[in-house]
């Protein structure tokens, strides 16, 4: 028996495409936790239309916040591992009987599969489908530096109680622009926990939607800027390039920012503009987070010794 765990807001208008999925799943010893996070939008009416279709337990966690909702629905889950996925994401329907198959023959706490796009609307030709495209290859390994992404991760659940849960001060809150919900927990426990190891199969793999916000540069530029701002608290001195000093690293940034948009601007090599600025320019923004968010805790540093 496994506990799938779906934290949602605001995705009752999706909801029901990941019930089907789950309903048609090719292995059906698995149980259903739904954490409603402070939505607005009644996911529970949906919920109760599966209630004889599935076995699922609903959940409300009134303070937003995706670790939040995580918690909450760890305090509900009763199974040896809890599989994650997103209430806009759809499982293949051997999803299942992939992860039951794994946890039972492979030692691992933390395990997961690739996630590919699918389209609630229309999707602008210069938007590509590896943009919302993640695998670490076609052969079933063990990770020893990466993870699986959090739409898509199946935590032994032990591990979790023992670290603490996940990090209520970091991670998605509704629809913001802030990550690293799971990646901090990984750190964690890689440091803490010397045998703890990660498991890689391509067959557990889901489709995730790509909303229509995605479908604007402005949002990928805040989005990696906002990245870029949590880095430190998310990765600490590890995370790539925050051993620069931050004056340096912003300079640096706004340097390879502009460099980099006027090369798309006379060559883009074959590729359309938006595409460019999306893989070439807005990278650096990241960097440029970094260094603002260094600047910003400098600042209120020699307030508070004041």
């Amino acid at each position: 028996m496994i506990d799938v765990l779906v934290c949602c807001h605001d995705d009752a208008a999706l909801l029901p495409n990941l019930l089907d999925a789950l309903e048609q799943q090719t292995a059906k010893d698995f149980r259903v936790i739904v954490v409603d996070n402070a939505s607005t939008d009644d996911p529970r009416a949906v919920i109760a239309r599966y209630e004889n279709r599935l076995d699922i337990e609903y959940v409300f966690e009134p303070q937003l916040g995706l670790n939040r909702a995580r918690n909450a629905g760890y305090a509900h889950a009763r199974s040896a591992f809890v599989a994650h996925i997103d209430a806009d994401t759809i499982p293949d329907p051997q999803w299942m009987q992939t992860i039951l198959e794994v946890t039972e023959q492979v030692g691992c706490d933390l395990l997961g599969g690739p996630y590919r796009p699918y389209y609630p609307t229309a999707k602008p030709d210069w938007f590509l489908d590896k943009f919302m495209t993640h695998d670490f290859g076609p052969t079933a390994r063990f990770l020893d530096a990466d993870h699986p992404y959090g739409m898509n991760m199946i935590w032994r659940r032990a591990v979790v109680e023992h670290l603490g849960r996940f990090s209520t001060e970091l991670g998605l809150h509704g629809r913001g622009l802030r990550r690293g919900d799971e990646t901090e927990l990984v750190l964690r426990a890689r440091k803490t926990l010397p045998r703890f190891c990660v498991y890689y199969d391509p067959r557990i793999s889901v489709r995730t939607a790509v909303r229509p916000e995605l479908f604007s540069l402005r949002y990928w530029a805040a989005r990696k800027f906002a990245q870029g701002r949590i880095a430190r608290d998310v990765r600490g001195s590890a995370a790539a390039g925050l051993s620069w000093p931050w004056p340096l690293r912003a300079v640096t940034a706004s340097a390879l920012f502009a460099a980099m948009l006027a090369k798309d601007v006379v060559w883009r090599r074959g590729r359309r503009f938006k595409t460019a600025i999306l893989e070439d320019a807005l990278p650096a923004l990241f960097h440029l987070g970094s260094a603002y968010q260094d600047f910003r805790d400098k600042i209120l540093s020699s307030h508070k010794s004041r």
